[in-house]
């Protein structure tokens, strides 16, 4: 199954959309969201990273995608987890 890490925001009204079209296609979302180090580590069932810090950011990202891409599935990755703002799920994303 192919597998993307999908970079968005607490607040991206798109996700749900984003993520019904990939499961249409059969694509595994990752999603990361833009937030501080301080807010991720408040929040340890999200994968955050700070998008404002490009350089920080690009690293992070390519060791999440190190852990993560041999992975055979991302379980946490169902549409429903992003249908509404600020609702808690398990997995490292809540929408």
């Amino acid at each position: 199954m192919p597998k993307l890490m999908l970079l968005t925001t607490d607040r991206s009204y798109r996700n749900n959309a984003f993520f019904q079209a990939a499961q249409r296609l059969d694509i595994d979302v990752l999603p990361v969201v833009d937030m501080t180090p301080a807010l991720a580590a408040q929040q340890p069932q999200r994968i955050g990273v700070d998008f404002g810090r490009p350089d920080d950011a690009a690293e992070a990202l390519a060791a999440i995608a190190r852990r993560t891409m041999s992975m055979p599935c991302w379980p946490w990755t169902t549409p429903a987890r992003w249908s509404r703002p600020n609702r808690a799920a398990p997995g490292p994303a809540s929408q």
